[in-house]
């Protein structure tokens, strides 16, 4: 398998420092990015490796919703967008709708994840679990961190009974990211401690969350950025850089679970080594492939594919989609799988804001995930 190969950048904004992408289908994608005017958004249309804007959208016309930016897709048409209040500290939620093609049609009213006052301005996470429901993360100010699963009918969201988790753990520096597993269950990871890094899974009923038990998948070189991606039902993947314990460089590991009871974790291995892997991104391509993108010690984005064996996990050659430069102030190099030959990556460089489509050939790869949409 060779190295993935890219398509020219393409600018989404001229000013941005946080963003993120996720796919609506396989030709078009959705990027939410902090804007001058409040949380933006704008749709992407792909012919082979171009890329096509349509007109971005401020989706809350606020100049303080300008962290921890995130974006879901609920189906080809919809998705919800997230942030953090610089002002207030409050996170928040908000649907929007397209036409299918690359115009936003319209957007609902923002929903405010209690309690307010969040803590931080890049430790919240999101995920999809089917056409109607999203879970979201938030730390907050009273030395918890939450999860929260909404419902969505046309704009308008209602979010279920929050579930706390890391109670008291460090809440200046933990960091979570969420991934949905299939329709009624979901990994979250987070950092714990200066070197510890846990994971945990939900099941969920409608809007209610029962948690598992936590699992730490490391003791000793946890704290960096982080990132998780599916992999199949009893099985997800873990990216961290391993900024602490001695070692830095962009990790994967597996995890394998049953119900929401974690048993082990792979081998872990290391992508980037000996160089820093921050702003690190991963998406599933299969139950077998994951793609998984970082930022080194120069700046540079790299990005590599990985092959998945029951735990095990073995790199094919990695690339670069960006040369240098790379800032450093987002969650991650924001990844989105396109089908199952091609990927999108969003990155800034002195906060201009660039999209390039990557492509890849696996012999049989199939989107297997459970979004009927793709």
């Amino acid at each position: 398998m060779a190295a993935p190969t890219f398509g020219t950048a393409a600018q989404f904004s001229s000013s941005t420092a946080r963003y993120w992408v996720t796919a609506l289908s396989a030709t078009t994608f959705v990027i939410a990015y902090q804007a001058s005017g409040g949380l933006t958004a704008v749709v992407a249309s792909i012919s082979g490796t171009t890329i096509t804007y349509g007109t971005s959208v401020i989706l809350t016309a606020n100049s303080s919703a300008n962290e921890s930016i995130g974006v879901v897709a609920l189906s080809s048409t919809s998705f919800v967008a997230f942030y953090r209040n610089s002002s207030s500290g409050t996170y928040s939620c908000i649907a929007s709708t397209t036409d299918g093609n690359i115009t936003i049609s319209s957007t609902g009213t923002t929903v405010d994840l209690p309690p307010a006052g969040s803590v931080g301005s890049t430790v919240n996470g999101w995920c999809v679990l089917s056409s109607t429901h999203f879970v979201v993360g938030s730390r907050a100010s009273d030395s918890n961190s939450y999860v929260y699963v909404g419902s969505v009918s046309g704009n308008t969201i209602t979010l279920g009974t929050r579930v706390a988790f890391g109670a008291g753990a460090n809440p200046i520096n933990r960091r979570i990211s969420l991934v949905g597993i299939s329709s009624t269950h979901f990994a979250t990871i987070y950092n714990q401690a200066s070197t510890t890094s846990t994971a945990f899974v939900c099941s969920v009923s409608g809007t209610t969350i029962t948690k598992g038990t936590d699992y730490d998948y490391t003791t000793t070189d946890g704290s960096g950025d982080q990132a998780v991606f599916a992999v199949d039902s009893t099985h997800f993947g873990i990216v961290w850089n391993r900024s602490a314990g001695g070692t830095n460089g962009a990790t994967s590991a597996i995890c394998t679970f049953s119900g929401t009871t974690i048993s082990a974790i792979g081998t872990k291995v290391e992508q980037s080594s000996p160089n820093t892997g921050n702003l690190v991104g991963a998406c599933k391509i299969d139950d077998t492939h994951f793609v998984t993108t970082w930022r080194d010690n120069t700046a540079t984005g790299r990005v590599v594919i990985g092959t998945i064996s029951g735990a095990a996990i073995t790199y094919d050659t990695a690339a670069n989609f960006v040369a240098s430069s790379i800032d450093n102030g987002n969650l991650g190099t924001s990844v989105a799988l396109l089908g199952t030959t091609k990927f999108v990556t969003i990155w800034a460089v002195s906060d201009v804001g660039q999209a390039r489509i990557g492509e890849f050939s696996i012999a049989g790869a199939v989107n297997s995930g459970f979004f009927n949409f793709m």
